[in-house]
C-alpha cells in the first residue's frame, strides 16, 4: 500500500473537503446527479483516491472483492449495486406502480408510518 504521510498535505486535505462537499451537496442540487447517483459516487470515490494517491493493486483487488454476507454467502459490495442498479434501471416502472399502489390503498399516514 502506499505511504499515508503522517502531517495534513494542504491540497491533499482541501481536495478531500470538496469532494465530501460535493457528496453531500450535488445530490440534492443537481438533477442529473441525483438521477445517477452509482456513477456519481463512483467518480467521487476515483477523484478521493486519486488526490489521496492511493491507487494500488490491493485497493482494486479489496473493492471488488470485499465481501459482505448476505444470508452467510460472502458477495462484494461492488456487486451487489451493480446488480441492484441494474434491477432497478430494468424494473423502475413495476416497482413505482407497487409502492403507488400500496400508498393509494393505505393512505397517507399509515403509508409514510410503514415506511419506517
Amino acid at each position: 500500500m502506499n505511504h499515508v504521510p503522517e502531517h495534513p498535505v494542504l491540497y491533499i486535505s482541501v481536495g478531500l473537503i470538496l469532494v465530501t462537499l460535493a457528496v453531500l451537496i450535488l445530490p440534492f442540487k443537481v438533477r442529473l446527479v441525483e438521477r445517477n447517483l452509482e456513477a456519481f459516487f463512483l467518480i467521487m470515490g476515483i477523484c478521493a483516491v486519486s488526490i489521496s494517491g492511493l491507487w494500488d493493486v490491493e485497493l482494486h483487488k479489496e473493492a471488488s472483492l470485499a465481501p459482505v454476507h448476505i444470508g452467510g454467502v460472502p458477495i462484494g459490495i461492488f456487486q451487489v449495486v451493480l446488480v441492484f442498479g441494474l434491477l432497478m434501471y430494468f424494473f423502475h416502472r413495476p416497482f413505482c406502480d407497487a409502492v403507488l399502489f400500496v400508498s393509494d390503498k393505505l393512505g397517507p399516514r399509515p403509508f409514510f408510518f410503514c415506511s419506517f
